[in-house]
């Protein structure tokens, strides 16, 4: 997922025939995460690490400077990066029973794919830490109450709540919603200028 997620939000970006993006996934899961043999393989390859971490900063700093919406439509486990993924949306609709989960820290890796970044920005040091730093999944249910998604939605009525959002967000003017996602941005990417991994 990682390098093929490398250019997609560039050319988001560029397709002008483009004014709102969704992402979701297949299946049960919106993304179940990295793959924790390759991440291991990783770790004794300095080449191919700095390939992924350097393909990872090319996502972040794709949605960061995106300026059309993202809606996350979160159907199942949205781990690790794919966890990130979803939290970088401008607006993000999960079912209750959905599962948010950063587990770097507890298999012995750096949380350094954006949930460091973008967590705490969200629901605060204090509660960031305590899921950042224990790998602890946090329900759909639970990540409405501390904010750190916009809205819950039943499975069976997940589409409709997400196209809503979609009709509202293309109502509105374009370029009131790109400037207005910019400005917001704006103390994000001055944040994330000094995190290194």
């Amino acid at each position: 997922m990682l390098f093929r997620s490398e250019t997609l939000f560039f050319d988001i970006e560029r397709d002008d025939d483009t004014r709102l993006a969704i992402i979701s996934g297949r299946g049960r899961a919106f993304s179940a995460g990295g793959d924790l043999d390759w991440l291991v393989e990783l770790n004794a390859d300095p080449v191919a690490s700095m390939r992924a971490i350097r393909a990872d900063r090319i996502i972040q700093t794709a949605l960061l400077n995106s300026e059309k919406p993202l809606i996350a439509k979160v159907n199942g486990p949205a781990v690790g990066l794919g966890c990130s993924l979803a939290l970088y949306a401008d607006i993000v609709i999960a079912t209750p029973d959905a599962l948010f989960r950063d587990p770097h820290v507890s298999v012995g890796l750096v949380a350094g794919d954006g949930g460091a970044l973008i967590w705490p920005q969200l629901i605060g040091y204090m509660n960031a830490r305590r899921y950042l730093l224990t790998g602890d999944p946090i329900t759909g249910t639970e990540a409405q109450r501390l904010g750190l998604i916009t809205d819950t939605a039943s499975a069976e009525g997940l589409d409709e709540a997400v196209d809503g959002w979609a009709r509202k967000l293309l109502a509105r003017p374009d370029h009131a919603l790109r400037w207005t996602k910019l400005s917001d941005r704006k103390s994000t990417r001055l944040n994330s200028s000094h995190i290194t991994i």
